[in-house]
C-alpha cells in the first residue's frame, strides 16, 4: 500500500500531499507497466508472422504515458487500472490495494473539480477545509491573523462563528473528495 495520509474525511487536506501521493501509484505502476510493455514488445520482434504482425512502432505502451505524466490520457485508464478484481493484476504486481484504487479514483474525480487542475490547485492554495470543520478553521483563522484573541473572554465568546464561517467560505469553493465535502480557496 503506497496510499496511506491523505483520506477523505480528514479535517483539513493539503493538495500538494495529494499529488505526492498519486505520483508514488502512478510510479508503482509505471514500473509494472513498463516491464509488461517490454514483454509485448520483445513478442512482437519475436513473431514469425513478421509483416502479418503491427510493428513495435505500434505497440502502445502506458508506461511511456505515465512517464510523460500525461495524467489527461492516463486518468482515463482509471476505471480499467481500478478493476475491482485486478483480472490482469497491475495492481497487485504494483504492491498496490484497495485504499491505493479507492484513493485514485477520488484523486481522478477531485481534479475534474478543481479549475486549472489539481497541480495547479495543490501550488497556487493546497488546503482543502472539511466542511464540518470549517466553523473551527474560521475561528483558527481569525486569531492567526490577530481578528480576535482567542485567550480573552469577552467578546470573542459571542461570535457568531457560524455566521463568520459562512461568510468566509464566499472565498472558497466546495469540493467533493470521496464522497466528503471540502472548501477549497480558488484564486
Amino acid at each position: 500500500m503506497i496510499h496511506d495520509q491523505h483520506t477523505p474525511g480528514q479535517d483539513i487536506i493539503d493538495l500538494r500531499d495529494v499529488v505526492e501521493e498519486r505520483d508514488l501509484i502512478w510510479a508503482a505502476l509505471g514500473i509494472v507497466s513498463a516491464e509488461r510493455d517490454a514483454a509485448l514488445i520483445e513478442e512482437n520482434e519475436n513473431d514469425p508472422r513478421g509483416d502479418d504482425r503491427c510493428s513495435n512502432e505500434c505497440v502502445c505502451t502506458v508506461a511511456e504515458k505515465i512517464e510523460a505524466q500525461e495524467y489527461e490520457g492516463a486518468w482515463a485508464m482509471i476505471p480499467m487500472l481500478a478493476d475491482e478484481d485486478d483480472s490482469d493484476g497491475m495492481w497487485e504486481a504494483a504492491d498496490l490495494d484497495e485504499d491505493d484504487r479507492f484513493f485514485m479514483c477520488n484523486v481522478r474525480d477531485l481534479a475534474s473539480e478543481i479549475n486549472g487542475g489539481i497541480e495547479d490547485g495543490a501550488m497556487n492554495e493546497p488546503v482543502m477545509i472539511h466542511d464540518r470543520y470549517f466553523k473551527d478553521y474560521a475561528k483558527q483563522m481569525a486569531d492567526d491573523i490577530g481578528a480576535i484573541d482567542s485567550e480573552a473572554g469577552w467578546p470573542a465568546c459571542h461570535i457568531d462563528w457560524e455566521a463568520a464561517a459562512d461568510s468566509l467560505q464566499m472565498d472558497y469553493t466546495e469540493v467533493e473528495f470521496g464522497g466528503h465535502t471540502y472548501w477549497w480557496r480558488a484564486y
